[in-house]
C-alpha cells in the first residue's frame, strides 16, 4: 500500500494553499488592464550587476503597453527589493530568438456542460456529443477524433466511454463491474481510473486503478492499465507492485514509471525495464498526499529532466532540487545543477533549458519569490522575476521565451518573459488561473463566473475575443485539427 498518490491538477492546488490567500472572485467583466507590446530587454554585456537583499523583482526590461480600455490601471504590488542586474542569458544572447511559426489547424474544444460532453469548431456552433447528463470527466485525443469520458452511475460507481468527434459510435469501454473486479480486497466497494489520459499518438487510455473503500482508505494501485478506444479491448500491462504513475514519452514508445521511492523506465510494451533511473528520486510528503517529481521529456523522446527534491518533507525551510537528466542512448544520469524551491513548483520550459519556480523566503508570510533557472548548457543562472503574494505560475509559451502567471487577489493573468517584465495579458480578469498556449502567439483562458463561464482566445498585444460559452465547468480539452483536403 502507498500512500495517497497526488496528481498533477491538484497538486497545483495544493501548491496554491502555500502560495495563494484566500481571494475573493468579483466576477469576469472587463478588467482595468492593459495589453503588451513585447519588445526585447535594452541591456547590453557591458552592464555591471548590482545586488540588493533578497531580490525579488524581474530582470531590467522594456515593454509597451498598448492600453485596450479608458479605465485607470490599478497600481501593481510594489516588491520589497528590486533587483538591478540583468540574467547573463540577456546580456550575452541579444540576438532575438526565432519566431515559431503559427499553429495550424481548426481549433477543437470539448467541454462537460450540465454533465453532458459538448465540442466546438471554430467557424461552426457548439454541438452536444451526448445528452445523459452523468459526466464528470473528459479528455480529447491528440488527432481531436476520440473523445473519453467518465459516466457516473452513482456516487460511487463509474464507467468509462468514448465516442467519436462527430458524436457517432458512443461506446462503453469499462463497465463499472470491470473496474472492481480489478482490485479484488475487502470493503473495496468501487474502483476508478487514476490518471486517465491517452497515450501519445494513439487512441489508447492509460491509467492506474483507485480503490474506493467502504472506510476512509486510500491509495492507487501500482499497477497500469491500457484500454483500446477502437477495438474495446482492456488490457493490464503491468500488475499491482510493478508500475506506478506513468509519463509517456512524446513518441509514445517510452515510459517513465514513478513509485515513492525510485523512478524506472521501461518500453509501452512493459518490456526492458531500466529500474532506479535517477540515483536519490523519491517523493515528497505534502500532509497526507505525496508529490511525485514529474519528468520531462525532450520533443524527440530522446532524453528527460527531472527535479529530485534533496529533503523528503516539501516543508523543508530550505528545500534542495537537484536537476538530474537521462539520456537513452548509453542511458547516462547526469546531475546538471541543484536550485532551492519549492519542489512542487517546478515547471520546464518546452526546450528544457529553463525552469521556473517558487522559492519561499518565510514559509509563515505570503511573499513567495518566482524564479527563472537556465538549467541547459555551460552559462546556467537562476535570476529572480517576480515578488508578490496570491500568484500561481501558468505555463510556458512553446517559443520557451514567454510564460504567463496569476495574480489571484486581482483576477489577472500577467504575460512574462524570460528577458522583459511583466504586464496584463488582457482585457478580462480570470478568476480561474487558467491559460494554455495555441502557439507562441496566442492563449487560450477562461473568464466569468459559476456556472456561466467563457472561454477566450488573446493574441498578445491584441483584445481577447470570445469563443465559446462553456457554462458550469471552467475546465476544457483542446487540439488543432488539420483541415480536410478538398476533394478534387
Amino acid at each position: 500500500m502507498n500512500k495517497f498518490r497526488l496528481p498533477l491538477a491538484i497538486a497545483s492546488l495544493c501548491l496554491g494553499f502555500f502560495l495563494l490567500a484566500a481571494c475573493g472572485q468579483d466576477g469576469g467583466g472587463p478588467d482595468e488592464t492593459a495589453t503588451a507590446s513585447l519588445i526585447p530587454a535594452t541591456a547590453t554585456s557591458s552592464a555591471t550587476p548590482t545586488q540588493t537583499p533578497e531580490p525579488s523583482s524581474t530582470p531590467a526590461a522594456t515593454v509597451t503597453l498598448v492600453p485596450t480600455s479608458t479605465h485607470t490601471l490599478p497600481p501593481s504590488p510594489t516588491p520589497t527589493a528590486t533587483p538591478t542586474r540583468i540574467p547573463r542569458w540577456c546580456r550575452q544572447n541579444m540576438t532575438p530568438a526565432p519566431t515559431l511559426p503559427a499553429a495550424q489547424g481548426i481549433l477543437t474544444v470539448t467541454y462537460i456542460d450540465n454533465g453532458n460532453l459538448w465540442i466546438w469548431r471554430e467557424g461552426e456552433d457548439p454541438r452536444a456529443l451526448t445528452g445523459s447528463g452523468d459526466l464528470n470527466f473528459q479528455t480529447l485525443s491528440e488527432d481531436g477524433q476520440r473523445v473519453a469520458f467518465l459516466r457516473g452511475l452513482d456516487d460511487r460507481q463509474i464507467e468509462l466511454w468514448v465516442v467519436d468527434a462527430d458524436g457517432q459510435n458512443e461506446r462503453r469501454l469499462v463497465s463499472a463491474a470491470r473496474f472492481t473486479a480489478m482490485i479484488r480486497k475487502p470493503n473495496v466497494e468501487a474502483v476508478h481510473p487514476f490518471g486517465l489520459r491517452w497515450v501519445p499518438r494513439t487512441h489508447t487510455l492509460a491509467f492506474n486503478s483507485f480503490p474506493v473503500y467502504a472506510d476512509p482508505i486510500d491509495f492507487v494501485a501500482d499497477d497500469l492499465w491500457l484500454a483500446y478506444a477502437d477495438t474495446g479491448e482492456l488490457r493490464q500491462l503491468l500488475p499491482h507492485g510493478e508500475g506506478g504513475e506513468f509519463v509517456y514519452s512524446p513518441d509514445g514508445k517510452q515510459i517513465a514509471l514513478l513509485t515513492p521511492d525510485r523512478m524506472d523506465l521501461i518500453n509501452s510494451d512493459g518490456r526492458n525495464r531500466r529500474p532506479n533511473t535517477i540515483p536519490g528520486y523519491h517523493a515528497v510528503g505534502m500532509g497526507e498526499f505525496l508529490f511525485y517529481p514529474q519528468p520531462a521529456w525532450a520533443a524527440d523522446s530522446r532524453s528527460l529532466k527531472v527535479g529530485v527534491p534533496v529533503a523528503e518533507d516539501v516543508r523543508d525551510p530550505h528545500p534542495l532540487i537537484e536537476i538530474w537528466e537521462v539520456t537513452l542512448l548509453g542511458f547516462e544520469a547526469q546531475k546538471l545543477t541543484t536550485l532551492e524551491g519549492l519542489p512542487p513548483s517546478l515547471v520546464y520550459s518546452p526546450d528544457r533549458s529553463r525552469v521556473a519556480y517558487w522559492r519561499w523566503p518565510d514559509l509563515e508570510g505570503d511573499n513567495p519569490v518566482l524564479h527563472l533557472a537556465q538549467v541547459d548548457g555551460v552559462n546556467r543562472e537562476d535570476a529572480p522575476y517576480w515578488r508578490g503574494p496570491q500568484t500561481d505560475f501558468l505555463s510556458w509559451a512553446p517559443d520557451s521565451q514567454k510564460f504567463t502567471f496569476w495574480e489571484a487577489r486581482r483576477d489577472r493573468i500577467l504575460l512574462g518573459g524570460i528577458c522583459q517584465e511583466p504586464a496584463p495579458l488582457a482585457d478580462y480578469s480570470s478568476s480561474t488561473g487558467m491559460s494554455r498556449w495555441v502557439d507562441s502567439r496566442q492563449t487560450l483562458f477562461v473568464s466569468g463566473t459559476d456556472g456561466a463561464w467563457v472561454l477566450r482566445r488573446v493574441s498578445i498585444g491584441q483584445k481577447s475575443e470570445p469563443l465559446v460559452t462553456l457554462g458550469d465547468s471552467s475546465e476544457f480539452e483542446f487540439v488543432l485539427v488539420p483541415a480536410a483536403t478538398p476533394t478534387p
